[in-house]
């Protein structure tokens, strides 16, 4: 199945799940980015972007 990066994109900047905030910040960490949520996710998803940066932080 090809993926269509531009519909992926538009998910995570509209209505995001709890996994893609996960994977965003985990990539984030693995880039060498410094953390940087999106500004109108919502708290829960702020928090799971977080969880993404920790886990890659700490090598899982």
């Amino acid at each position: 199945m090809d993926q269509n990066f531009a519909e992926i994109e538009q998910r995570v900047r509209d209505n995001p799940s709890d996994r893609d905030c996960f994977r965003m910040g985990h990539t984030h960490f693995h880039y060498g980015w410094s953390r940087s949520p999106w500004g109108h996710w919502t708290d829960e998803q702020k928090a799971q972007y977080d969880a993404g940066y920790d886990a890659a932080k700490g090598g899982k």
